[in-house]
């Protein structure tokens, strides 16, 4: 059987000879993104119950020890993927070097856990950390785009990103958004751009937060909003080495590559330069929803 799933411009097929244990979790916002096209994946993923290649004295590439970890293995790479329970690899993940190609070796887990995460595989188990580490990796790679702790919302097929550290009000206005019908919240906590012939577009992501809404929609890219509380609403544009450091330290970034990070810091700054962008201020007050139909609008200036 094979899952179609997109998330922004990039496409996913799972090939598994069994379904997944959460096929049934009618609330698992994954399910929303699959789509029926007859289309050629950018990355073909087939789970494996078998052992993995044994490991060898391998070269490190990088890693997040509790997360993961990156080898070179020939002409392939290695990807461990890591419990966090028990900080040993619950996938082995070989990808073919265009990163198109990936053959996940799914380890049981020794220890007490729900059943369906001791046996078979879970979608919401391939999806996080290993969808999310490839798709911030192949963006970079490509020159298309990257993935940002944010939250989007659209109006009209116009969309506005909200950048901020935690508690910055991210889901704040995604909530606020989402009482109001001419509004489409993608997510409200990690969302996808990315070049789409002379503009940028956003998309929602799988990966939410608190407000657990996401779309498989995408909007033209309107404005970056850096996020700032106030008793007013205001928008103020920036530039600069000390806003594009601020936008940086949210973008998930693909540090073990130093060529694939040099082409993420450089399309975050085209992004800074080609879309209008600088520090929203708002406060929590649901007109401030009207405040952002007419920020998309072009209305409202600093």
């Amino acid at each position: 059987m094979i899952y179609k799933m997109r998330f922004g411009p990039a496409r996913i097929h799972i090939v598994a000879d069994t379904a997944p244990h959460d096929t049934e979790d009618t609330w698992s916002l994954y399910w929303i993104f699959q789509y029926k096209e007859k289309e050629t994946p950018d990355l073909r993923i087939t789970v494996r119950m078998d052992p993995p290649p044994p490991a060898r004295e391998l070269r490190l590439l990088g890693e997040v020890s509790t997360h993961w970890h990156l080898y070179e293995d020939g002409d392939l790479y290695r990807l461990e993927v890591m419990d966090r329970v028990s900080l040993k690899p619950k996938q082995i993940v070989m990808f073919d070097k265009t990163w198109s190609e990936a053959a996940v070796h799914v380890i049981p887990l020794t220890y007490r856990a729900p059943k369906r995460l001791r046996s078979g595989w879970v979608l919401c188990d391939l999806m996080e950390p290993l969808v999310q580490w490839w798709l911030s990796s192949w963006l970079a790679l490509r020159d298309k785009g990257m993935v940002f702790h944010a939250s989007a919302v659209a109006f009209e097929n116009q969309g506005l990103i909200f950048i901020g550290e935690s508690g910055a009000g991210k889901t704040t206005l995604a909530r606020l958004c989402s009482q109001e019908k001419d509004a489409t919240v993608l997510n409200d906590e990690r969302i996808v751009l990315w070049r789409d012939g002379p503009g940028w577009r956003v998309g929602g992501t799988p990966w939410h937060g608190e407000l657990a809404k996401a779309s498989a929609e995408t909007a033209g890219l309107a404005r970056v909003c850096l996020l700032k509380k106030a008793p007013f609403e205001r928008f103020t544009p920036r530039s600069g080495v000390s806003f594009m450091m601020e936008i940086v330290q949210q973008a998930f970034l693909p540090v073990w590559s130093a060529e694939a990070m040099n082409r993420s810091l450089e399309l975050i700054e085209r992004l800074l330069h080609e879309v209008p962008s600088g520090e929203l201020q708002f406060r929590k007050d649901p007109q401030v929803v009207e405040f952002l139909r007419n920020l998309v609008k072009s209305e409202v200036l600093a």
